[in-house]
């Protein structure tokens, strides 16, 4: 099998799971810190603004850090992760906004990555597959699992604990990602 995947995908489902605490959770945040709809409509603007220079430029970033694909996933991991905790730590309406800004090394990261990564790490004959079951258990089933587990930890916990610990999975799965970036090579293309 290829280890480097399976591990990935672990990484990628954990770090998932505090994704979906941010875009669910997000709005809910600034609201609850004295915003309103257009405070939150300015953090989405920050957002999209922020992703497309590193996505549209993620192949020549790649290039000019001299890094791999699932190094790029466990960085992006990672700011997942501090993006989470910036939000857990936030007590100004200005920190959700500025934290809107991490978009660009979180998911417009992350996004290109991934599919760098399979078409690295996976055989030709398997890539639609690989892509099918990354999407669906690292998004979808993430989505899913962690929604729920926000929520119940926000309604158990506070909204500012809930943040603080689902930074915690994000962190853990850049730990995964960094060591399925150091599998080496000629087990990563094996299947």
């Amino acid at each position: 099998g290829n280890r480097a995947y399976r591990l990935m995908l672990l990484a990628s489902f954990l770090c998932m799971l505090a994704s979906c605490a941010i875009d669910s959770f997000h709005s809910v945040l600034i609201l609850a810190l004295g915003g309103t709809e257009r405070h939150v409509g300015a953090a989405l603007f920050v957002q999209a603004i922020c992703e497309l220079p590193v996505m549209i430029g993620y192949t020549r970033l790649r290039d000019r850090l001299c890094a791999s694909p699932a190094v790029l996933m466990s960085a992006a991991m990672v700011f997942y992760g501090l993006r989470a905790l910036t939000l857990g730590f936030a007590h100004s309406l200005w920190v959700p906004l500025a934290a809107s800004s991490l978009q660009a090394l979180s998911f417009a990261l992350f996004t290109p990555a991934c599919v760098d990564f399979i078409l690295r790490t996976v055989s030709p004959q398997r890539l639609s597959t690989a892509h099918l079951v990354f999407q669906a258990l690292g998004s979808g089933l993430a989505a899913m699992v962690g929604n729920t587990l926000s929520g119940a930890v926000a309604d158990a916990v506070g909204i500012h604990r809930m943040f603080s610990l689902m930074s915690l999975l994000a962190f853990l799965g850049s730990a995964f990602a960094w060591k399925a970036a150091h599998i080496p090579k000629e087990r990563r293309v094996s299947e």
